[in-house]
């Protein structure tokens, strides 16, 4: 969000000169113009976004494999944890 407000306010503050005086309406035709043609350039990324990740599709999502977590994912979990305490021991009987 933090992204979409900083392109909207960052369009609109490159695109406004500052006028003194003049008329109302042609300052309000700066302000306005370049807020909604960035907006309009943010929506549209937004569906483009939208529409490569497939949302809106009328098929269920799927994954190529079923994913989880499995024994061999404990066992190389535990021979880190491993790695990491012997680490941790040599180091403390150094110093």
């Amino acid at each position: 969000m933090k992204k979409v407000l900083y392109i909207l306010f960052g369009c609109i503050a490159v695109s406004l000169p500052r006028f003194g005086g003049g008329k109302a309406g042609a300052i309000l035709e700066y302000r306005i113009v370049p807020m909604m043609i960035c907006s309009v350039k943010i929506g549209e990324e937004l569906s483009q976004a939208a529409l490569t990740r497939g949302l809106g599709g009328p098929v269920k999502r799927t994954n190529i494999c079923k994913l989880g977590f499995h024994v061999q994912d404990i066992l190389f979990l535990l021979i880190c944890l491993g790695a990491f305490a012997a680490q941790i021991y040599v180091l403390a009987t150094r110093g």
